[in-house]
C-alpha cells in the first residue's frame, strides 16, 4: 500500500468512526468505537514515524551512492598515476 492510499484509508476510517460516534449506541458499542479510534490514532502515529525513518534512510542511501561514485572515480584516476 503506498503512502497516499494509506493516508486516504486512515482519513476514511476516521470519518466512519466519527459517524459511528454520532449515532445513538449503547455504552458497550461506544467503548469499542472509542477503542478503535485509539488504535487508529496509534497506527497513524506509527505511519508518520515510519515515513520519517524511510525519508532518513533514503537520504542516507543517496549520500552513500554519491560517496561510492566519488570513490570509484578516484580509483580510476589513481590508476593513471
Amino acid at each position: 500500500m503506498d503512502i497516499i492510499t494509506a493516508a486516504s484509508a486512515f482519513s476514511q476510517a476516521h470519518q466512519i468512526i466519527n459517524v459511528l460516534l454520532s449515532l445513538k449506541v449503547d455504552s458497550e458499542t461506544l467503548a469499542k468505537i472509542t477503542a478503535l479510534q485509539s488504535v487508529l490514532a496509534e497506527a497513524q502515529t506509527s505511519q508518520v514515524a515510519l515515513l520519517e525513518q524511510n525519508s532518513s534512510l533514503l537520504k542516507l542511501k543517496n549520500e552513500l551512492e554519491k560517496e561510492i561514485a566519488r570513490l570509484e572515480t578516484w580509483s580510476h584516476e589513481s590508476q593513471r598515476y
